[in-house]
């Protein structure tokens, strides 16, 4: 969070937006930093429950390259 917000008394609501451009693919790893699968993402939703249900013992990388364009273009 600390790199995509700015100081201030709140924060979150300085968030700056970043539009992925799917479909890109990351990859899994364990807590030996072992690969241990890939999976596909298709849209923002799907991004967001995956993050949300990744166990604290896994970690991504995002398989590149990837497109990103931010709020102001």
């Amino acid at each position: 969070m600390k790199k995509v917000t700015t100081p201030g008394a709140n924060p979150i609501d300085e968030v700056v937006c970043i539009d992925f451009i799917y479909p890109f693919t990351v990859y899994i790893y364990d807590s030996n930093l072992a690969p241990i699968g890939t999976q596909q993402l298709t849209g923002d939703n799907q991004f967001s429950a995956f993050l949300g249900n990744l166990p604290i013992n896994q970690s991504i990388s995002i398989s590149y390259p990837i497109s990103t364009t931010l709020a102001d273009g």
